[in-house]
């Protein structure tokens, strides 16, 4: 598996290490009827007709049982534009209103990836791991719908032996090294497409929006909550359905449009100025692990040493039976040192801790990046399947081509390859399913309400270049942002968190420009 670190995962380790403000929520109360009563599906092929039923979520999910969630099913066509097409099921599920007499609706979440399972991270919530605030809890029933090939909704899966026998090679330098790398890629691909069917060709996100109109229930508005990779998935519905929609955060912008060249420096930049910002809180924080050292050296020591092939992790030997690298590879220590930035209040646990550990000879926290098993629905590979359908260059990229990205990031970067965007595009080539949502600008117009839009000035994911640019593809749309360094704001915000539960709940808009502090 060469994506070496699960978005999912650092969520949950943070989820699971947070201490959550406030006291626990009550259980919810009676079950609220969820019935669907669709409206004319958004294409020619219809998704099958009936009610949604949640029931208790059965064993097999992996969802907590006893905390008040409930999971359902829906079924939908895999391709919308053929009525023959194979149909997949969707899985989703439900943390009912807690106050029934005052909900307003469904509030449909979605926390990004692409490949994180929003049903995961719901039961994050109804564990109070994490938390929706007290009035989002009684005034909504919170949904947790996977989008296709992702968690509980028809998974891309891949053979892992296939992967883990592949060494990292995201800059290709010579024709041989390209070629190994597109054959690679290409082998990766044939084995997702084996494993998880027709519906491997089909996992863009046009497709999973209008999946999204399908599973819509009770003909109510729909009210979203979308971060990183939500954003996009949230204004692509915006873009089919305005009319549909009543309340839209999108928390952490990601822009679905733009050339090559600028979406590398534009990401690139975010990235860098977030490491900045850690090296200098690092070098005065005297409960850093990096204390009394200068943060920017060890890094670029980690790197070094990383690049050279010899940082060791204790305790592993590049096996599925330990799930980690023996040798870490320098793409690690940069994709998830970009990670290990999403959230500035774990910095000390994550990054801090990893770095001093490294620069010791230890590079156990860089280490992961195997697969157990002869198959697995790892978020990496929904992740590769949703990002190259969705207009990331795939095919034969020729030599010329792969080097002039590769010098775009090296003159414009400190550290080449770190922004996610750059990681995306090496892992695209050669990677075999059409492009089906191709990168383009939207028109967002005819929505009921503005839509909020949040970014953090630092943001290691989703530049605030990216968030300017969608408050022009959104007609009406109001963009704030939160003074702070870290990727998405609810769960890490105060001011910024109140607005945008203010704004759910009744519609009230900050002003545009608005900073808030936290």
């Amino acid at each position: 598996m060469r994506l070496p670190f699960s978005h999912a995962a650092i969520l949950l380790q943070v989820f699971n290490n947070t201490e959550l403000n406030g006291p626990g929520n009550a259980a919810p109360e009676s079950p609220i009827p969820f019935v669907s009563q669709r409206q004319t599906p958004p294409s020619p092929a219809p998704a099958t007709s009936g009610v949604i039923n949640f029931t208790p979520c059965p064993p097999s999910t992996g969802l907590t049982p006893n905390i008040g969630l409930e999971c359902a099913n829906f079924s939908v066509p895999v391709d919308w534009s053929d009525s023959s097409s194979t149909q997949i099921k969707l899985g989703m599920v439900r943390l009912a209103a807690q106050s029934p007499t005052q909900r307003i609706g469904n509030l449909f979440f979605n926390p990004g990836g692409p490949g994180i399972s929003a049903a995961s991270i719901v039961n994050a919530i109804a564990n109070r791991r994490q938390n929706f605030s007290d009035v989002i809890r009684q005034r909504f029933d919170v949904i947790g719908l996977d989008p296709r090939g992702v968690g509980l909704s028809a998974p891309v899966r891949c053979d892992s032996n296939v992967s883990n026998a592949i060494p990292p090679l995201l800059d290709p330098n010579d024709a041989n090294s390209l070629q190994a790398l597109i054959q690679i890629n290409s082998r990766i691909a044939a084995s997702c497409r084996n494993l998880t069917g027709p519906v491997f060709d089909k996992v863009d996100t046009i497709s999973a929006a209008r999946d999204m109109e399908a599973v819509r229930v009770g003909n109510e508005p729909l009210n979203w909550l979308g971060q990183s990779y939500g954003t996009q998935l949230g204004a692509q519905y915006a873009s089919l359905f305005p009319g549909n929609v009543r309340a839209m955060v999108l928390d952490g912008v990601l822009q679905h449009s733009g050339s090559t060249p600028s979406q590398l420096l534009i990401e690139q930049t975010s990235v860098e100025s977030t490491l900045k910002k850690f090296f200098a809180a690092s070098s005065h924080d005297p409960q850093s692990p990096l204390a009394g050292q200068d943060p920017a050296t060890v890094w670029a020591n980690v790197t070094s040493a990383a690049a050279a092939g010899t940082l060791k992790a204790r305790g592993c030997d590049g096996t599925p039976a330990t799930g980690c690298l023996a040798n870490v590879p320098v793409e690690n220590v940069v994709g998830g040192g970009r990670n290990m930035l999403f959230f500035e209040f774990a910095w000390n646990k994550q990054l801090g801790k990893a770095l001093a550990l490294a620069h010791m000879g230890d590079g156990i926290m860089f280490a992961t990046g195997l697969s157990t098993g002869t198959a697995t629905d790892n978020e990496g590979f929904a992740f590769n399947a949703i990002a190259c359908q969705d207009g990331i260059e795939t095919g034969q990229q020729t030599l010329a081509e792969v080097q002039k990205r590769a010098l775009v990031s090296r003159t414009f970067a400190t550290v080449p390859g770190m922004n996610e965007f750059w990681r995306t595009k090496t892992l695209c080539d050669g990677w075999t399913p059409a492009e089906t949502n191709p990168k383009k600008q939207l028109n967002v117009v005819g929505l009921a309400n503005p839509v909020l839009l949040v970014n953090s000035i630092n943001d290691p994911a989703t530049s605030v270049v990216w968030a300017q640019g969608m408050n022009d593809e959104i007609s009406g749309s109001v963009l704030t942002f939160r003074n702070g360094s870290g990727h998405t704001s609810y769960f890490i915000g105060n001011e910024s968190k109140k607005a945008m539960d203010d704004y759910l709940v009744s519609l009230k808009v900050p002003a545009p420009g608005t900073i808030f502090q936290s």
